[in-house]
């Protein structure tokens, strides 16, 4: 189990896109008081229409840096949720497109902020593996 002072992160071409799972919802009649065996991570709405978005526990924002495209994931309530940092194409390899991702969960706000200033300080240059280009591009083209 990681400490709430635990920030992660990984490089390679399979990296976890810092991406909320979608909240479980169950429709919940009023008066019906048999939902406690839903579980603890179930949300309950009292009627069909009901907004997922509701229910969510972190926000999520799209931006560009320096011509790189990141996503920025926030906790909707400090200390409550994922602060992170997903960049789909930092360079290739000869397997692919090569990603970053960094994050922290239930991080306190001091935590927070410092976090949200490092990863505006992150600058990636061009990622070669040990292969030269040529031969990524001959194994993306297929020859």
């Amino acid at each position: 189990m990681y400490g709430r002072d635990t920030i992660r992160y990984a490089v390679g071409n399979h990296v976890w896109t810092v991406t909320e799972e979608e909240p479980l919802v169950a429709v919940i009649a009023p008066g019906q008081e048999n939902y406690y065996a839903l579980g603890p991570t179930m949300h309950i709405a009292r009627t069909d229409y009901y907004d997922l978005d509701e229910y969510r526990k972190q926000n999520v924002f799209f931006r560009r840096r320096h011509q790189q495209r990141y996503k920025l994931s926030r906790p909707r309530v400090t200390g409550n949720g994922l602060t992170g940092i997903y960049i789909d194409s930092i360079g290739a390899n000869l397997y692919g497109m090569v990603s970053f991702h960094m994050y922290g969960r239930d991080l306190s706000a001091t935590q927070e902020a410092k976090l949200l200033k490092l990863f505006d300080s992150i600058t990636f240059t061009a990622i070669q593996n040990s292969c030269n280009t040529a031969m990524v591009d001959a194994v993306r083209s297929g020859k």
